[in-house]
């Protein structure tokens, strides 16, 4: 199943680099709160949600009973009152792709691997012709569910990067002892790369 993989391993490239950002030597603190305080925001969303498209039809108390004065203080103040990108630095919206050049120290992940994989996922033009393929074969009563040798090797290279990205960042916030084993790994996944 290497296609499945593939656009699996896409998810956890992306969930790395944002644990590899949230544990930044110095900021790592005050970024973990405002990653655990996003989740009032979205408290407050579906709550919104629910006044707009449900009030004065069906129950709306399951989830306005969760959103306490201070979880609305919290979307007050960090986030101006309103649903928005949860990492906000000094009034900025950070975009994931700042967080992948933060990490990576890098613009190739993003522009590279990140819209690659992202057009796989999210149906661009070889994700749809794919799909089309398969309906099209005798096999359609799967979709996107075969063996892509490619694809498989793709996914186990990013789904192995993504591991060693959020095993450095947090060797660095909390010395684990395997630097050394991690910079190897790093260098032999560079060399898998350029072959």
């Amino acid at each position: 199943m290497g296609d499945d993989a593939y656009a699996l391993s896409r998810v956890a490239m992306e969930n790395a680099v944002t644990v590899a950002w949230l544990l930044n030597e110095r900021e790592w603190c005050r970024r973990i709160d405002l990653y655990v305080n996003s989740y009032s925001q979205a408290q407050f969303r579906l709550n919104e949600i629910d006044r707009k498209y449900h009030e004065g039809t069906v129950p709306t108390a399951g989830h306005g009973e969760l959103l306490t004065e201070e979880d609305e203080a919290i979307v007050r103040d960090l986030f101006n009152g309103k649903w928005r990108k949860w990492a906000v630095v000094n009034g900025h919206e950070l975009t994931f792709k700042e967080m992948a050049e933060e990490v990576l120290e890098s613009n190739f992940f993003y522009e590279r691997v990140f819209l690659e994989t992202s057009w796989f996922v999210h149906s661009g033009f070889r994700s749809c012709l794919d799909t089309i393929a398969e309906l099209l074969n005798d096999d359609c009563h799967v979709l996107r569910v075969r063996y892509n040798k490619r694809t498989a090797a793709c996914a186990l290279f990013l789904s192995n990067m993504a591991a060693l990205l959020a095993l450095d960042a947090l060797n660095g916030r909390t010395p684990i002892g395997l630097s050394t084993e991690i910079d190897h790994l790093f260098n032999r996944l560079r060399e898998a790369g350029e072959d």
